[in-house]
């Protein structure tokens, strides 16, 4: 992942209910790791999420992958041939609303959350989005890149 990309994995609503009786605040690791969220749940196409971005190639054969490297991508994880993750980067160096919309959208249309690299859950929502990408370290990065790297060092 590339500082300047905003990150969080895709996860259907209603395992997450039924493992904890409502959607928490925030998944710790150890819970999170310890199953496959998209068994026996419907996931966007690939022709959906072709519509978003441009199939990209992969160097693996358990992922798929569409988008740029160092750009807005979609990562498809695979164990066994059954989804297991659905891995999200936004460019913030050139924030894409038609991306960010078309991905919330695809969110809503599946019952999706989405979960961020300290396990919280938020609700797939522009201005919920925005606000946690405003928290990020990729979001300090794009602002102030001196400052951000100045601030690695202390």
């Amino acid at each position: 992942m590339a500082t300047w990309q905003y990150e969080f994995i895709v996860v259907p609503r209603e395992p997450i209910r039924q493992a904890f009786g409502e959607v928490p605040k925030e998944i710790e690791p150890e819970a999170f790791d310890s199953r496959n969220w998209w068994t026996d749940m419907h996931a966007p196409s690939e022709n959906e999420l072709s519509e978003l971005l441009a199939r990209g190639s992969s160097w693996s054969d358990s992922m798929r992958t569409w988008g740029a490297t160092d750009g807005d991508r979609i990562d498809l994880y695979f164990d066994e041939d059954e989804l297991h993750e659905i891995l999200v980067r936004i460019d913030l160096r050139n924030v894409s609303r038609t991306f960010m919309h078309g991905v919330l959208e695809l969110a809503n249309r599946y019952d999706c959350v989405f979960r961020t690299e300290d396990g919280t859950l938020l609700r797939p929502e522009f201005g919920v989005l925005l606000q946690d990408i405003a928290k990020s370290s990729a979001f300090r990065f794009v602002s102030n890149p001196t400052k951000f790297l100045e601030q690695l060092d202390r």
